[in-house]
């Protein structure tokens, strides 16, 4: 790597801000800058574990364990009490902590610890924040300090563009709907257990209502569809624009099962299977549908061994032995996916686009993304090891493959024309030997971190790396810092 290497001290905190800068192949330079966030107590025998920053990176927090197992967390300066297990996390500027003591649970909270509380929730500028509390076997959300009504269990979904907060309560025999504390809908509660479902703009609601042991009505809204023959009515996903929406329909037992979706009140036809969708809480878990709204797309096995690619409810004419779920440009015009595809020397993993082979490869590949423009693509390959390790590598639309890129996520940058990873130095992953450094393009441009503590974070000029580092100061004390890696490519 040709780099250069500035060096600035910190005087306030004795730590180095550190500035690297490299070429890439197509001439782009590289600019690398590491900023403190926090120091943390220097000479100590404590190990550090977990640590969390918040998303505007205002604030972080870094969990130790003692030598007698007893945990606790320094954030701000200040070192929280001890427990026998805490787990750090931030809820959009608010830090929160998770924590044991034998039996008993404790929640913290910017430094107080919340009796009673189960879960904490903050819109995402961070000027609300709402908790659930339990009281004598009842629960309820308290908003800004203000409490709602009891209920025997809670779900909260979203927080709304305007900083109101949808949630559910759960009574015996019914659900309610709610918004800030107003009830806009009470549902029978029948059905299967990620019902009811609510709409991204907080409109409209769909649920499950179970009329005997083997049929089920679904409605939406006000229009009820069915009934259904056992086994159930799988998840539920509405469009972005909260028009449209597209259910999982499964009929039957063993091998007289059939699947089916029912699209904006009409039914496809009945497959022998199909890749079912993730199923969550999060209104904005669209799924099938394209960015627009416009399109749906979802793989299904025609006949037993047949799979295609079904785009608007067309299937395609070829079809193969296996599908990944396909996925959208973020301009809506495209479709891209996985194929297992069977040739003369066997089985092998094509990548398709617009239903068009781009490349076969002759092992297995996984977790296909696609540039931002929707040109290029990479794919995942993992080896499996007899004693258990794993080799992980990415290989893109160019034939490159970088090798040893570890779990991590590699990224394009938002004008698609390079790709970040985190590269290994090939330790074992719990190992304290083990570190990650940042690779564009295969070029290496930091230098190492401890990379079980890192996170990678994609900004408008590039990318962001927070993560924990050992420095060595003028005065020869060892100190560990939090780090900010700012990596910009022009």
């Amino acid at each position: 790597m040709n780099a250069e290497r500035i060096t600035i001290t910190l005087l306030a905190l004795m730590l180095p801000i550190l500035s690297f800068t490299a070429q890439l192949s197509d001439g782009s330079s590289v600019t690398v800058k590491e900023t403190v966030l926090m120091a943390l107590p220097a000479d100590t025998e404590d190990k550090t574990y977990e640590f969390a920053v918040s998303d505007d990176l205002s604030r972080c927090a870094v969990a130790y364990i003692n030598p007698v197992g007893r945990c606790y967390l320094y954030y701000d300066g200040k070192k929280s009490p001890e427990y026998d297990t805490l787990l750090p996390y931030f809820v959009g500027k608010h830090l929160c902590y998770e924590a044991f003591n034998g039996d008993d649970s404790f929640l913290g909270v910017d430094g107080k610890v919340k009796l009673e509380c189960e879960q904490i929730s903050a819109s995402k500028d961070g000027s609300h924040m709402a908790v659930i509390l339990k009281s004598n076997g009842k629960y309820r959300v308290e908003i800004d300090g203000k409490p709602g009504p009891l209920f025997d269990r809670i779900e909260i979904i979203k927080w709304m563009a305007d900083g109101r907060l949808q949630y559910l309560g759960y009574r015996k025999n019914t659900v309610a709907y709610l918004i800030n504390h107003e009830e806009r809908a009470t549902i029978p509660l029948q059905g299967p257990f990620h019902y009811p479902k609510i709409s991204p703009d907080g409109r409209r609601v769909a649920y499950v209502e179970r009329m005997n042991d083997d049929q089920y009505m679904l409605t939406v809204d006000d229009k009820r569809f069915g009934p259904f023959g056992y086994e159930k009515i799988g998840a539920l996903f509405f469009s972005s624009d909260s028009k449209r929406y597209i259910a999982e329909i499964i009929r039957g037992e063993g091998q007289e099962k059939s699947y089916q979706f029912l699209v904006d009140g009409v039914l496809s036809p009945q497959y022998h299977n199909f890749l079912q969708g993730v199923v969550s809480t999060d209104p904005n878990n669209t799924f099938y549908f394209s960015p627009d709204s416009k399109h749906v797309a979802y793989a299904a096995e025609i006949t037993p061994g047949a799979w295609a690619l079904v785009v608007d409810g067309k299937a395609s004419e070829i079809t193969y032995p296996r599908l990944s779920h396909p996925i959208f440009s973020a301009d809506s015009r495209h479709i891209g996916c996985i194929a297992e595809v069977k040739d003369g020397e066997g089985i092998q993993w094509a990548v398709l686009v617009d239903g068009k082979e781009q490349h076969r490869f002759p092992y297995d590949v996984c977790g296909l993304t696609f540039s931002p423009d929707f040109q290029r693509w990479h794919v995942t390959r993992v080896v499996e090891h007899k004693d258990g390790k794993q080799d992980w590598s990415v290989i893109t639309s160019d034939g490159i493959e970088y090798k040893n890129t570890g779990s991590s996520s590699p990224q394009f940058t938002r004008d698609s024309r390079h790709m970040v990873y985190l590269g290994n130095n090939g330790a074992d992953v719990d190992s304290e030997q083990y570190r990650m450094t940042v690779y564009i393009d295969g070029v290496r441009v930091s230098e190492e971190y401890p990379g079980i503590l890192t996170h990678l974070h994609s900004v408008d000029q590039g990318f962001q790396i927070v993560c924990m580092k050992t420095m060595t100061p003028d005065r020869g004390k060892v100190h560990k810092a939090v780090v900010r890696v700012d990596i910009t490519v022009r």
